[in-house]
């Protein structure tokens, strides 16, 4: 299965688990695509999801995270107020491994 299948596949399989959003178009563009993706897998109510559905979310994720690029905080420069500190300006999803962080808007 393709990167762009495995989106069609997830976006259809999610669709299907609940009939108010069965018959939402899916979008032609691929960004479009993403952002219905996004918001299923936001507003599905939790229930128990299948193995196969599981690894094929997993695989679509990772391939994700990998084309955004991952940040390492040896890549960050520390504030020079404080240099425990750490800003980072971007999508919280992208680093390395676990890192307290503060969401602001």
């Amino acid at each position: 299965m393709t990167h762009e299948e495995a989106r069609i596949w997830l976006i259809s399989t999610l669709k299907n688990m609940n009939p108010a959003y069965r018959k939402l178009p899916v979008p032609k563009d691929e960004q479009g695509q993403k952002d219905l993706l996004r918001i299923l897998m936001n507003v599905c109510a939790p229930s128990p999801l299948s193995a196969h559905f599981l690894e094929i979310q997993n695989a679509y994720l990772r391939r994700e995270s990998i084309m955004k690029g991952i940040v390492d905080e040896r890549m960050l420069t520390p504030c020079e107020s404080d240099p425990r500190l750490y800003i980072w300006q971007g999508d919280i999803t992208r680093p390395m491994r676990y890192i307290p962080l503060q969401a602001l808007n």
